[in-house]
């Protein structure tokens, strides 16, 4: 447990260090040398801020998109209890 949280603190350190920004480790483009290119203010951005609020975006589009479409899991059903499917009905046999 305790290497565990060691690697959780280790590798948050180390998003903080490459999110900082210094041209060694997370240039804007405008300071790649002409290797990248955004339009407008983008250039201005650091690049992993710009991927990072890039994927979070499309991510926040998509689940409004679609998240609310996915089924619920099931639960596993206790012994003694019957389970019920979609539509509510019983899927435990019928009685005559």
């Amino acid at each position: 447990m305790l290497v565990n949280l060691l690697a959780i603190a280790w590798g948050g350190a180390m998003l903080i260090n490459f999110a900082w920004h210094r041209v060694a480790t997370n240039p804007k483009a405008s300071e790649t040398g002409g290797l990248l290119s955004f339009p407008g203010f983008l250039n201005d951005i650091p690049i992993l801020w710009l991927v990072l609020g890039f994927v979070l975006i499309l991510g926040g589009l998509y689940y409004a998109a679609r998240g609310t479409r996915s089924p619920s899991p099931r639960s596993p059903t206790p012994r003694g209890q019957r389970s019920h499917d979609w539509a509510g009905a019983s899927s435990a046999p019928a009685r005559r």
